[in-house]
Parts: C-alpha cells; sequence; structure tokens
C-alpha cells in the first residue's frame, strides 16, 4: 500500500486548470493479486464551502519514441450512443456537426475535443503502441455517483494522462471528506486488463448476474412511428407463425402514443388500447415489449402542458432540449423531464405500474442519456448520474424484478446494476454508410449507420455478461429501402449472432421467403450455441485499427472467431489462431461464409481467399484433442 498527497487541481481538460490549495487530495494505492492497482482518492476541503465542476485525480506523463502514429488512444463512448474504439494521436473524434442531435452524441458536460491529439474517454482510458502493445489501462471502479473521464493528450514531451472526476458543483463542506471514484490501474495486454477491470468493478458495486434477455421482433425499422393497432396484430400473427420455436419477444416499438410524453394515452390509430396489444401477444405464449421514452416529452403533450414545473430548464429559464426528432416534430426540441422532482419520479412509477399490469414484460426504455442533460435541477445536492440511476431504480421498482429493461442511449455509468441489458451502439440503418446522416452529420463515429453500429459492437464487447447483456439492435431480413449489400447483410447477421445479446430482427415476418427465414433462424442457431457457451468477448485488433476486423468470444472447449474484409474491393485476410486464442493445434468448423469452399486453415493460421468488402466470415474454433 502506497499513499500519496496530489496537487489539488480542478477545472475541465479544455479550460484552465487551478490550484486550489484549499483541497487536500490523498491517494492510496493497493496492489491486487493481478498486479493491478487500485487506487483510492479522498478530498479534504480545508477551507471554505466549495463547489468544484470538476477534480483531476490522477496525472502521468508516458514517454513517446516516434511520430503521433506510433501511439492509439482508446476512446469509450459515454452513452449507447456514443462512438466507441481507438485513434491514433494525429487524429481526432469525428463529432456531430448540428447542435440540436448533440445530445444523442456525448455528454454534452464533456464533449469531445477538437483537438489533434486530445481524446476524451468515459469511465476507462487505454494506450497502446501501434502494433496494440499495452502502455496503460485505467479505469472508475465506481459507477454510482460520479462520472468519469480519461483524457490523453499529445504533446512535444510525450502523452499526457489524467483522469477527472465530474463534481457538478457537488458542495464539499468547510472540513468534509469526500471519498472519490477508486481507480483501476494496469499494464497487462490491454484485451486482458479491460476484461479484468469490468470483473473488478462489477464485484466492487456487488453487481447482479446478468440473465438472458429474449430475443425476438421489433417493429421499429419496418414501420418507424408508422404503427397501428391493425398493422401490429398482423406481424404479430405472422412472427408467431413463422418464427415462433426461435423468438420469444414481441416488441412494439415507438408510434402508438398520442404524443411523446403522454405513454398512456393511445393514438387514435390504437383504439382498443395498449393493454390489448399485450393481451394479444400473450394469448401467442410470447412475451410483449414496449417502448418508452421516459424522461421526454414534447411541448405540445399533456404531461408538458399540465405539468410545465417538471421540465428541467437551463438557468435563464428556457427549457433544456433533450434533441430535435423530425418523426415527432420537426421544428421543436423534446422537453426533458426533472428527474430528481419526487412528483416527477411519482409520474414515472404510475406509467411503469400500468404498462406491467397491461401484461408488458420487456421495457425498451430509450433516450436515457436525457437524464444526465445539464439543467437547473430542483435536488441539487445529488448529481445526474445519481439521479438518473434513481430513476431507473423507481422504473425497476414498478415493474417488478420478473420484467427486463433495456436501456438505449443509456450513459453506460447508470446502466450497471439497473438494467438487464444495454444497447451497444446507435441505431444500425439499411445501408452501411448513411452518406447524407454518417458523414454529412456525424462524421462517421457519432451517429446511425450500420457500419458505425459494427464498430461499437465490438469495441464494447468486453462488457457483456459483465455488467449487463450487449444489444446490438436488429438484424435486417428484409426492408423494402434496403441498400445493404448480401455481403454488408452477411456481416450484421455474423455480428449480431456472436455479440451473445438479445437477437432482434425487424422485419414483418409475412414478406420474408423461405431463404430470409432460413438466415434467420440461423443466426438465432449461433447465438444459442454463442449465449450458452462463451463466457468472454473481445475485439483482438481493437486498438490498431480505427475500423476493426476482428471480432472473437471464448467459451471453455471452444472459441469463435469472425473476420471482415473493410478494404474497398474484395481481399484475403488471414488471421494466426494462436494469436487469438493461444492454443497450439486447432480445427475449424465455418459457420457462416459466402463461400466455405475459400476458408482453409493451414497449421493454426486461418486462410479467407476472396472475401469480398464488407463481407465476412465465422468460425468455431476448437483445440486439437490432447
Amino acid at each position: 500500500m502506497l499513499q500519496t498527497v496530489l496537487e489539488p487541481l480542478v477545472g475541465e481538460y479544455n479550460s484552465a486548470i487551478a490550484l486550489s490549495p484549499a483541497l487536500e487530495l490523498t491517494q492510496v494505492v493497493h496492489q491486487q493479486p493481478s498486479g493491478d492497482d487500485h487506487l483510492v482518492t479522498t478530498v479534504t476541503n480545508r477551507g471554505a464551502a466549495f463547489r468544484p465542476r470538476f477534480i483531476q485525480i490522477y496525472r502521468a506523463l508516458i514517454p513517446t519514441a516516434g511520430p503521433a502514429t506510433n501511439y492509439r488512444s482508446l476512446v469509450h463512448g459515454f452513452h449507447s450512443f456514443s462512438g466507441s474504439g481507438s485513434f491514433d494521436f494525429s487524429q481526432r473524434v469525428p463529432r456531430v456537426r448540428l447542435k440540436w442531435l448533440e445530445p444523442c452524441a456525448h455528454n454534452m458536460a464533456v464533449p469531445p475535443s477538437p483537438r489533434k491529439g486530445q481524446f476524451v474517454s468515459a469511465m476507462v482510458g487505454a494506450l497502446a503502441r501501434e502494433d496494440g502493445s499495452s502502455l496503460i489501462t485505467i479505469g472508475t471502479l465506481d459507477p454510482t455517483t460520479f462520472s468519469v473521464q480519461v483524457i490523453t493528450t499529445w504533446t512535444p514531451r510525450g502523452i499526457e494522462l489524467s483522469v477527472q472526476v465530474q463534481m457538478e458543483d457537488t458542495e464539499i463542506a468547510p472540513g468534509a471528506t469526500v471519498i472519490l471514484p477508486t481507480l483501476f490501474r494496469s499494464s497487462a495486454p490491454i484485451s486482458a486488463a479491460l476484461a479484468r477491470w469490468t470483473t473488478a468493478l462489477a464485484d466492487e458495486q456487488q453487481v447482479a448476474p446478468t440473465r438472458v434477455v429474449p430475443d425476438g421482433y421489433c417493429s421499429w425499422y419496418r414501420h418507424y412511428t408508422k404503427i397501428s393497432q391493425a398493422q401490429i396484430l398482423r406481424d404479430l400473427d405472422a412472427t408467431h407463425a413463422a418464427l415462433a420455436d426461435e423468438f420469444e419477444l414481441f416488441h412494439m416499438d415507438d408510434g402508438y402514443q398520442s404524443a411523446v410524453g403522454d405513454w398512456l394515452s393511445p393514438a387514435p390509430t390504437f383504439p382498443d388500447g395498449t393493454a390489448q396489444i399485450a393481451s394479444a401477444v400473450r394469448a401467442k405464449g410470447m412475451k410483449a415489449g414496449i417502448w418508452v421514452a421516459p424522461f421526454f416529452a414534447l411541448a405540445h403533450s399533456q404531461v408538458a402542458r399540465e405539468h410545465p414545473d417538471w421540465v428541467l430548464r437551463t438557468e435563464r429559464g428556457r427549457p433544456v432540449p433533450g434533441m430535435l426528432n423530425i418523426l415527432w416534430d420537426p421544428q421543436h426540441s423534446v422537453r426533458v423531464l426533472d428527474i430528481t422532482r419526487p412528483d416527477v419520479l411519482e409520474h414515472l412509477h404510475r406509467v411503469f405500474s400500468d404498462l406491467r399490469s397491461q401484461g408488458f414484460t420487456f421495457f425498451k426504455l430509450d433516450f436515457l442519456y436525457s437524464g444526465t442533460l445539464p439543467g437547473e435541477r430542483w435536488n441539487r445536492s445529488i448529481t445526474s448520474l445519481s439521479a438518473t440511476r434513481a430513476a431507473l431504480a423507481v422504473i425497476r421498482d414498478a415493474v417488478g424484478e420478473e420484467s427486463f429493461l433495456l436501456g438505449c442511449g443509456c450513459p453506460v455509468e447508470a446502466a450497471i446494476g439497473t438494467v438487464d441489458a444495454t444497447r451497444s451502439s446507435a441505431d444500425v440503418t439499411p445501408a452501411w454508410r448513411e452518406r447524407a446522416v454518417t458523414r454529412g452529420i456525424g462524421g462517421d463515429f457519432e451517429t446511425l449507420g450500420t457500419g458505425v453500429a459494427r464498430r461499437n459492437v465490438l469495441a464494447r464487447s468486453f462488457q457483456h455478461r459483465v455488467w449487463f447483456e450487449n444489444d446490438p439492435d436488429c438484424l435486417f431480413a428484409y426492408e423494402p429501402n434496403n441498400r445493404l449489400t448480401a455481403a454488408e447483410s452477411r456481416t450484421l447477421m455474423q455480428t449480431n449472432s456472436l455479440a451473445g445479446g438479445p437477437l432482434m430482427f425487424a422485419t414483418s415476418a409475412d414478406e420474408l421467403d423461405a431463404s430470409q427465414i432460413a438466415m434467420l433462424k440461423s443466426a438465432r442457431a449461433i447465438n444459442d450455441e454463442v449465449q450458452e457457451l462463451a463466457t468472454s468477448w473481445w475485439c483482438p485488433d481493437l486498438m490498431t485499427r480505427n475500423e476493426p476486423e476482428l471480432f472473437a468470444a471464448l467459451g471453455i472447449d471452444r472459441g469463435w472467431v469472425m473476420l471482415t474484409n473493410l478494404d474497398a474491393t474484395a481481399a484475403d485476410r488471414r488471421l494466426d489462431l494462436f494469436a487469438v486464442f493461444g492454443w497450439d493445434e486447432v480445427t475449424i468448423e465455418v459457420l457462416a461464409a459466402a463461400h466455405p469452399q475459400r476458408v482453409h486453415l493451414s497449421g493454426t493460421t486461418l486462410l479467407c481467399a476472396g472475401l469480398e468488402r464488407h463481407d465476412s466470415v465465422l468460425v468455431r474454433v476448437l483445440p486439437a484433442a490432447g
């Protein structure tokens, strides 16, 4: 154990950092049997009452040799939709260009740096050489009260790494001592370090074992908000007739409500209400799911009109914009509810108790980042992270432990120990890259698109089954405007199958032909095997490429690996399976490939000849007997 007194620096990475002599910052290092360190930090106020926005609790200078391209930094996104991956220090994080979409992309209190060679990572950070060899991994072990950011900056002296705690003006009274988030620090290979970090956090917070979230149908990508009672019941009949043996969940997404915020007031297109839908689903022997954006309300909604005091506001008294969604209101941003208010929490409890009593047992909770948006809250003594976790606890109490909660757009810190599954990416789309959206609005990192979503699924795969189930979003088996190539559809199917989380499809089953039905059944079979036998997931080239091509999972007696070609044209791919799994002798079985005859094994090297652009192969890897 080593105790150190640190310089008490306050401020954030992109503003002036000030020395605060009234604060006494003490850090104790506890070395673990694994060789990793746990750093316990406390701050004591020796002066007058103080309200810091941020406190830095760790700083290090990592020596470098050679250009900025020789080193890479992990960027872990703040919430589900935030981009995750790695960059070299000659680059900058592409960010959303439209102000009204920013809340959907990142932490509004700590946006991405506009500078080249400076990166902000939520919860955890890692540095590696260009070959992927590890320099350091560091992350928070306490996701309950304060959000944490790791900042890495390229300088002529080396890479500056700092960790800051988002205090949000939390008052530190004279003489008071506050325990700040414990940090995990490791120099192990990054895949191993990330796995040990997630486990250490789960152990520290006593996170309950995860449970398998049901697979099924989702109405969103086929109909978006244009759903009706008649259409939903037709989709239910078709899904049950074609895929009842493979899928147990039938989920009704956005569009059933009269307005966003009025969840118990059905739209005119649902004359018999939502309870009738839940009853019909249950009569088929399936689980009924429903979509809710619990912290949102449109300006014209009944809840916003009748309770204007529930709306979160800025210092100037204006409503905090949650986002602008043209499917809801093309001119006005949606309002955000102040979830620190007891009456708002009572409202949430009533809504979800009612939906549960109707027969819904699966709840997709969307745009949960809104609980952490900066604003003038009714209760200023708790942080936005604490408030979001408390609101999710209220929802859990209303629906019961037997129901399933899926968090979308959810701050990862808030999801741990509160929901059963968390979306690991922004939405997929019926195109690999949505040119106008992905490139024009989101810079290919913080926005929609199947290719972008795939990268996030791989980059966050190490969290699966440790804190919650990772949800990789939906499969497109068929969609009238589908612009995915056959190769891209295969890659999406393989990614979601290997991810091991809930497998959802977004197509009316009566529109599928026999080959598409077979594809869904094959995906479910692979997913079942992975869910049953895999124990860990990781992305072997996470720290060597902006767009990873490798995805792996490991079980007790087997492994799985997926190779993707992200070149502009067809290309060969090879992979040393010993480097991935550590087995001297292996055999393989091809689970999914357009041309299985082109997949070969030479020693422990997997060879894939002529892999099409954006195509993948998925193989089961078995260690040789003996």
